[in-house]
């Protein structure tokens, strides 16, 4: 009966470290799936990390070469307005000078018409005098 007790006892501790072995290498099957899972989802993760950072640089290139070309057409537009504007005013200048050359031609009339009636009148008046002589 001892000898069947021990056998007993053995065959437990048989079958207890047959469960115990069992039991470690699911749980070791676990612990690998895990790893790779986790290894996996780490993978995708740098993945998507790195595809956001590719996405962030070609947002920041458009950007910039966008700001670029609109402080282009602004400066463009404003070299525009400045030539109009210089146009204008050399216009402007012109017609003042023209007006001026007008106003000039004007007074020289009449200053050469007075000069003229003058010549008339010392004419005259020669004539007057030299006839009463």
């Amino acid at each position: 009966m001892e000898e069947e007790l021990r056998a007993a006892r053995n065959e437990l501790e048989a079958e207890k470290q047959k469960g115990t072995a069992a039991k470690a290498a699911r749980l070791e099957e676990q612990a690998a799936t895990q790893t790779i899972t986790m290894a996996s989802q780490l993978n995708d993760i740098d993945m998507i990390a790195t595809e956001s950072q590719e996405q962030c640089a070609r947002k920041s290139d458009l950007c910039n070469q966008q700001h670029e070309e609109k402080s282009d057409r602004r400066n463009d537009k404003e070299a525009e307005r400045q030539e109009l504007a210089n146009l204008v005013n050399s216009i402007m200048d012109k017609r003042e000078r023209e007006r001026q050359g007008q106003e000039g031609e004007k007074e020289g009339e009449k200053e050469g018409e007075r000069a003229a009636a003058v010549e008339v009148l010392s004419e005259y008046l020669l004539c007057s005098f030299l006839t009463r002589l």
